[in-house]
């Protein structure tokens, strides 16, 4: 019987790099059982929570027609960017965690990689998008509007330029392969998390992607907002200056509802994303430091809890979002509005009296079938028989 073929003796030297590269180090490092265990099932929590409440944001805002508005378009494409992220992201993260090593292959290392790139930039752009949009509706509402139509031009070219700043990680990311830390003989495939910085090419692409996908936007965001809720007290307190009803306000309760919502989760959002480009930063400045396995884990963690966060927010910051949910389940007490029934629950004297609806001209008419058929376009006639009966008075429509 044939002798097991080395794999160390049928590559070159050069595939089997010397651990000089941290995160390479930490990857390919050995964990205990029940951590991995540990990992996996929060990952698969987050997951789940993730897919159904983002799916369940999407499908609210087509189908509701309470939650159509311009804002929401952003909303939508951050749910869409979240499940994008989730389905093809993390299934692939999730198995390289309980293997211990990158098993999917070299294509899709840089796919994956692509992808939460892409996904993750997409989300801070379409959150600047949000500011924009809060600022100009609540400081300068009669000057310029966002429409629908210049909301989905933003998102797309929030979308297309992640897309075209993530695209160079096709170059950059490849699989690696390295000696395991325990056997020196035994081989281990490690697909790197950060772009690599022993080259200046890869530093100055890590810096790009951390400037324009974290640090402006994370700036834009911060000034935007600031911006937004000193005028919103200025204007509270004009009202109390001016002798002014208290229920008198400038902005309406509802826009400043949706801005506290929106602030909250681009808040949370640059906060879990900030442990993994904090850490791309360290790593740029000393790649040749070690980097615990723990280090990546927990920070693509942070990221997926970052998409499992959205849909909690939404529901327990703004009622419409419940009520969009009530419809699209038929779970209200009105019959689902999709299946196009309505029902008058109130009726008044008039509509009691006079029956309003289709209306069979010929039995009103009691038209013979030997009738000319010119009868139907008499003015007078089909005057006097359709026009309504009122035996009462009019209600007033005066306050």
């Amino acid at each position: 019987m044939a002798a097991a073929v080395n794999m160390s003796e049928l590559l070159p030297s050069a595939t089997f790099p010397s651990p000089v590269d941290g995160s390479i180090r930490g990857l390919e490092a050995e964990r205990q059982v029940f951590v991995i265990v540990l990992e996996a099932l929060a990952l698969l929590v987050l997951w789940v929570f993730s897919l159904l409440g983002n799916t369940l944001v999407v499908l609210v805002i087509i189908r509701s027609r309470r939650v159509q508005s311009t804002t929401n378009f952003f909303v939508m494409s951050l749910a869409c960017s979240d499940v994008v992220l989730v389905l093809l992201s993390a299934p692939f993260i999730c198995v390289r965690v309980i293997l211990q090593m990158w098993a999917p292959g070299n294509f899709l290392c840089r796919m994956v990689r692509f992808v939460q790139f892409t996904s993750m930039s997409s989300t801070t752009f379409v959150l600047v998008a949000i500011c924009i949009d809060r600022f100009y509706t609540i400081i300068y509402p009669l000057s310029f509007k966002i429409t629908r139509g210049t909301a989905k031009r933003m998102v797309v070219t929030a979308w297309g330029a992640s897309a075209l700043i993530s695209s160079f990680c096709v170059y950059f990311f490849d699989q690696v392969i390295v000696r395991a830390s325990v056997n020196v003989t035994s081989t281990r495939f490690v697909c790197p998390t950060y772009v690599p910085a022993s080259h200046w090419s890869g530093v100055l692409y890590a810096g790009l992607c951390m400037t324009t996908q974290y640090l402006l936007p994370a700036i834009a965001v911060i000034v935007g907002y600031c911006k937004i809720f000193l005028y919103i007290r200025a204007m509270r307190q004009q009202v109390q200056c001016s002798r002014l009803s208290s229920s008198f306000n400038i902005v309406p309760r509802t826009k400043v509802q949706m801005v506290k919502m929106l602030f909250t989760i681009t808040v949370l959002t640059m906060l879990l994303y900030l442990p993994f480009y904090g850490s791309h930063i360290v790593y740029c400045i000393s790649y040749k430091s070690y980097f615990s396995a723990d280090v990546f884990i927990s920070s693509y963690w942070l990221i997926a809890a970052s998409t499992a966060m959205k849909p909690i927010v939404y529901a327990c910051q703004n009622s419409n979002f419940w009520r969009g949910c009530k419809e699209v389940l038929c779970m209200s007490t009105m019959r689902c509005y999709r299946f196009n029934v309505y029902a008058v629950t109130n009726a008044s004297t008039i509509s009691k009296r006079n029956y309003v609806g289709v209306m069979d001209v010929q039995a009103e008419q009691g038209l013979r079938e030997n009738e000319s058929p010119m009868e139907a376009f008499n003015r007078h006639k089909q005057g006097a028989l359709t026009s309504w009966s009122i035996h009462g008075n009019l209600p007033s429509t005066s306050f």
